[in-house]
């Protein structure tokens, strides 16, 4: 809900580009914080809120971003082909999660290499 109520103040002041890589820095904040603060529990609540703020925003981002960058003609044949992925990710992030805090021997660490991933997920956006 958070991340929800500041989408509107975000598309006024931002390009379709730094609203990309301002969102998945938002998310990858809150999933660095969580690889990296051990509590207390109080804190860690906040945290994850933050990164739940950055996961509702993700999701009206990926609902206007077809539209931002390419308009809105075809905009259902665009959307689908832009969502898919992203759905397939979705479905498979709980499976990939486990798999890379086995690979990195926990979810500390999991949550560093997924964080630090978003980053340059981020970096990657800015420059496209």
């Amino acid at each position: 809900m958070a991340g929800r109520l500041a989408f509107v103040p975000l598309v006024r002041h931002s390009t379709a580009r730094t609203r990309v890589a301002g969102v998945l820095l938002l998310g990858s904040a809150g999933v660095l914080a969580l690889a990296l603060v051990p509590g207390p529990r109080v804190l860690l609540v906040a945290l994850a809120v933050v990164a739940g703020a950055g996961r509702g925003l993700h999701t009206l981002l990926q609902a206007s971003t077809v539209a931002d960058r390419w308009g809105t003609r075809a905009f259902g044949r665009v959307n689908g082909v832009f969502s898919a992925p992203v759905t397939l990710a979705v479905a498979l992030a709980p499976a990939g999660g486990v798999a890379v805090a086995t690979a990195v021997g926990g979810f500390p660490a999991a949550f560093l290499v997924l964080g630090l991933a978003t980053v340059l997920a981020a970096l990657v956006g800015l420059a496209a």
